[in-house]
């Protein structure tokens, strides 16, 4: 009897100090509501993180919000809920998530994930901050000296915005390519965003902050970076690139090596400087070709038909250049010919690979940039190498006619190949294996670019 006393007593401290990580009007909500079985609590935020109610009491999902709000004390009309998105899983569960708001200003960080199924809610998963509790913070820093501040943080030799002046330099023979290119460093200077956010390095609550996407290309970077509002100090930074350090370290490792060899100077292939013709191309449905890929061996992929008018035609990505063939130095323009492009129409928004040409000293997420690249081009849909003098089939790329290898890169354009192929094996992976459509369940396009 005696052990059983000491034990009661255990189990009641261990409920004792497990309530104790809630304020109180958390813990006394959650103990009280009948319908929850079980709930767990975040330690440095204080609040609930996940909740998970009694199958025979299951809240009704139309009645989520009010319930979230209700969980977790989220007083109007300064705390409201935004709708990030729904999802329905093939299991029959149907994920809808939420971020937090707090006087109109988005909460980062902030999730509410509410799992549902037949109409009914089985848990609600959280990352909830607590304003009552926090300090409060204004917008006394401007945007510039926070911009300033996080610039200073990062400490880069070059930003993206500073290397599109190279990208003109190496495009100079393409005036379309460098008026579009002229129109990009000032939208690719960091714009500020008032946010909350959570600050990592000291008391893991929101302050609010101004938040800066900056990237850098030397050394490379790309960081989220969160600025507090109010004193100038660095929150977060969040990397976008992830391990970008051991990306330069093998960056550096190359140019070395390179220099070394000192195998004298590559000709880029330029983009096309030759005007758009007028008379669209006729796409025909996706057709299935044959490809020799350079690690996968003889492989099926889609693509798509152009029937190609006298006149030629405007490129399918880039509307500034017309079609040519690809695998040629100057590349050659498509005219009265049936021709096949690496663009799968038969998966989702499509699978398509782009030819960059060279380019590539800015970041290639840049729209300026990629919406530069030009499609890869075959006429028998039988993607191979193929060099037959005049027949512009040939998959080859470099300085010499013959391909040869060397300082040329020679017979290099079958990598766009493989990146069709292993795309097109990606989507049907996640489509047959996990019942997802594309890399966000939403039919996304899939755009691969080659010979950046």
């Amino acid at each position: 009897m005696k052990k059983l006393a000491t034990l009661a007593l255990v189990c009641c401290a261990s409920m004792c100090c497990f309530a104790q990580k809630l304020p109180k009007q958390f813990e006394s909500l959650l103990k009280q509501n009948p319908s929850i079985e079980y709930f767990e609590t975040n330690k440095q935020l204080g609040t609930p993180s996940l909740v998970r109610f009694k199958s025979t009491n299951l809240p009704d999902a139309k009645n989520a919000e009010a319930l979230i709000s209700d969980i977790f004390q989220l007083e109007k009309p300064s705390n409201t809920l935004l709708s990030v998105s729904t999802t329905e899983l093939a299991s029959g569960v149907t994920v809808n998530k939420y971020k937090q708001v707090f006087n109109g200003v988005t909460v980062e960080h902030s999730a509410i994930i509410v799992n549902q199924m037949g109409g009914k809610i089985h848990s609600i998963s959280a990352e909830v901050f607590d304003f009552s509790n926090l300090a409060k913070s204004s917008k006394a820093l401007t945007e510039t000296a926070a911009l300033d501040m996080a610039l200073g943080f990062v400490n880069a030799e070059e930003y993206s915005w500073q290397a599109i002046e190279k990208d003109k330099i190496t495009l100079k023979s393409n005036p379309d390519a460098v008026a579009r290119l002229n129109q990009l460093p000032e939208s690719q200077k960091p714009t500020g965003l008032l946010v909350y956010a959570r600050d990592i390095y000291a008391t893991n609550q929101a302050r609010l902050a101004w938040k800066f996407d900056v990237y850098a290309t030397n050394p490379l970077s790309r960081n989220f970076i969160y600025v507090d509002a109010e004193n100038g100090k660095i929150l977060l930074a969040d990397a976008i690139i992830k391990h970008a350090d051991k990306i330069n370290a093998s960056a550096q490792a190359a140019k070395k090596k390179a220099e070394m060899q000192a195998c004298g100077p590559v000709n880029p292939a330029l983009l096309s400087t030759l005007r758009p013709a007028n008379a669209p191309a006729v796409a025909v449905a996706s057709s299935l070709g044959t490809a020799l890929t350079r690690y996968a061996g003889t492989r099926a992929i889609h693509t798509t038909q152009l029937v190609v008018g006298a006149t030629g035609t405007t490129d399918p990505n880039n509307t500034t250049a017309r079609l040519t063939y690809s695998g040629t130095d100057t590349r050659t323009p498509v005219t009265s010919a049936t021709v096949y492009i690496l663009k799968d129409d038969t998966r989702g928004g499509g699978v398509e690979t782009y030819d960059m040409n060279g380019a590539g000293g800015a970041p290639i997420s840049l729209p300026g940039l990629h919406e530069n690249s030009l499609a890869f081009v075959d006429k028998d849909n039988i993607w191979q190498d193929e060099t037959a003098p005049n027949t512009n089939e040939d998959l080859i790329r470099g300085t010499t006619s013959n391909g040869s290898v060397g300082g040329d890169e020679g017979r290099n354009d079958d990598y766009a190949i493989d990146a069709h192929w292993g795309a097109e094996m990606v989507y049907d992976y996640w489509k047959t294996v996990h019942k997802r459509l594309s890399y966000d369940n939403k039919n996304t396009s899939i755009r691969s670019y080659v010979h950046y």
